[in-house]
Parts: structure tokens; C-alpha cells; sequence
């Protein structure tokens, strides 16, 4: 399972965000749900939080019998999407500190 997370942010707020997931079916997707529900927020934990939920309710992660069972992808995907988050969000922060 891997992910790709891209933010844009607006002082504290998530201006827009993009969420690829892959292999959660046959192909990489986006996770749209998730991306609208950070889009204007104000980034906190509880933000954060949230947005796990929304990950665990709307994804539809598959097993596959040579590697991980749909419950380990959901886990899984949760534990990404924290870390890329948390990431991303860093990562905008020191952008608009070298601007």
C-alpha cells in the first residue's frame, strides 16, 4: 500500500488537498472524500482524526491472496495517511518560511 498526499495551505487553514492511494483496487485512486473533508479546515489533530475516519468509512480496500488482507490495508491506510499528513502539512510550513 502507498500513498501521495499534496496540501496547500492558507496560514492555518488546508487550502486544498490531494490524496492518492494505491493499490487500495485494480488501479491507484484518489481519495476525494478525504481531500473535500480537509479542504478549508483549520489543521489540528482533531482535523487529523477526522480525516482517518473518513479514510477508514469511504475507502474500499480489497484482498488479495498473494499479499495483505483488506482489515491489514485499512489499518495500514490509516497509519499512512497520519504520517503523510503530518508530513505534508510540515512540509508547507517550511515552504512558507523560505518565501
Amino acid at each position: 500500500l502507498n500513498m501521495a498526499v499534496w496540501l496547500a495551505r492558507s496560514e492555518n487553514t488546508v487550502a486544498s488537498a490531494r490524496i492518492a492511494v494505491g493499490p487500495a483496487g485494480p488501479v491507484p485512486r484518489r481519495a476525494t472524500e478525504v481531500e473535500e473533508y480537509l479542504t478549508g479546515q483549520p489543521w489540528s489533530e482533531a482535523l487529523v482524526t477526522a480525516a482517518l475516519e473518513r479514510l477508514r468509512t469511504t475507502a474500499r480496500f480489497r484482498s488479495s491472496p498473494r499479499r495483505a488482507n483488506a482489515d491489514y490495508r485499512h489499518h495500514l491506510g490509516g497509519v499512512l495517511l497520519e504520517d503523510v499528513l503530518a508530513t505534508a502539512w510540515q512540509r508547507t510550513n517550511e515552504m512558507e518560511n523560505t518565501l
